[in-house]
């Protein structure tokens, strides 16, 4: 794998040209060379997998938004005293049963009104 430019620079800075180096054997430069290789494709693959946690992180943000706007005009219905309005937006249809005058329960058929549904 080449150096980059900001390495090759900082070799550069610091090389001692009166430093003796006949002692450094070539098996140990050639098993730093190889672990330096391996902690660069490491880094490369915890770059990207930190991206992939992002693009998730970002994906479930904007989720929890969607979700948070829908509680809060739940919220806003129940303060509002509109309980049949908020009962046909917490029930999907046939889910959802209400109880009839004989303690017997019926499917929610209901349906919104043009008005109901502008916000």
């Amino acid at each position: 794998m080449p150096f980059t430019e900001e390495e090759l620079d900082f070799m550069d800075a610091h090389f001692a040209p009166d430093a003796d180096t006949s002692l450094v054997d070539v098996a140990y430069v050639e098993s730093i060379e190889n672990e330096n290789y391996h902690l660069c494709k490491d880094m490369a693959e915890l770059q990207m997998n930190h991206q992939l946690l992002f693009n998730e992180y970002n994906r479930l943000l904007a989720s929890t938004s969607r979700t948070e706007d829908m509680v809060d005009k739940w919220v806003h219905l129940a303060y509002n005293n509109q309980m049949d309005r908020l009962k046909r937006e917490l029930c999907s249809a046939g889910d959802c049963f209400e109880e009839e005058e004989e303690g017997h329960y019926q499917p929610n058929t209901s349906e919104m009104t043009v008005e109901e549904l502008a916000v």
